[in-house]
């Protein structure tokens, strides 16, 4: 088992870990602080000494760090880890932002909204809502201005986990509705900086996307 100091630990940028075994490209620590892909978050990056990490996959109860070259690491050795610190930093706050939009959606359209589908992304991510009226540009200016004021406002991000599920997660804004996730965060809306909603699509009957960057 791989133990996942990104959930203890989610703003550490550097490790020692030990190599439990090898497969392939394929490397796997004691304990690591790159996350998984999960949820429609992308894995995280960086390097296992001087080999780069390009993809981070969940493999039962262990975590795959799967290197762009074979190496010569062996099972044993105590090996530096580091991630690409300003890639997950973006990706913390873009998914953050995730929620603080979905949360709006709450205030201002239905309490009662289903997000059907989210991707979070480096330059651009999006949120899929199951909502029927079409979503104006004025709305989503309403929707984007109020975004902006509570971050401003340097709210706090709580993530912690359910008493009586094992695995299952939950993350809340201040006193706003609390979701699951199993994603990393950044601690204050602060780090978001802006949220700006760049483009509104249908997807079907009863479906809609906003996509948003942070800035």
């Amino acid at each position: 088992m791989t133990e996942k100091l990104f959930y203890k630990e989610p703003y550490t940028k550097e490790l020692k870990a030990k190599i439990v075994r090898i497969d392939d490209k394929k490397v796997f620590l004691n304990k690591t602080i790159f996350y998984p892909q999960a949820g429609g978050e992308p894995s995280d990056t960086g390097f296992i000494e001087n080999y780069r990490v390009i993809d981070t996959q969940k493999e039962g109860d262990e975590i795959a760090h799967i290197l762009e070259v074979q190496s010569d690491l062996k099972v044993g050795q105590e090996v530096k880890c580091k991630l690409d610190w300003e890639r997950r930093h973006k990706l913390m706050r873009m998914h953050t932002a995730a929620h603080l939009l979905f949360n709006v959606c709450q205030m201002f359209l239905d309490p009662g909204i289903k997000a059907v589908g989210s991707n979070i992304g480096e330059d651009k991510s999006r949120i899929d809502l199951g909502y029927e009226p079409t979503i104006t540009p004025e709305i989503r200016q309403k929707l984007e201005d109020r975004c902006n004021e509570l971050i401003k406002k340097k709210l706090l991000m709580k993530c912690w986990w359910d008493e009586e599920k094992p695995d299952f997660r939950w993350t809340q804004i201040d006193d706003l509705p609390k979701l699951p996730c199993g994603g990393l965060h950044v601690k204050t809306l602060e780090e978001i900086g802006k949220l700006k909603i760049i483009k509104r699509e249908s997807k079907g009957k009863g479906k809609q996307r906003l996509e948003f960057v942070v800035e």
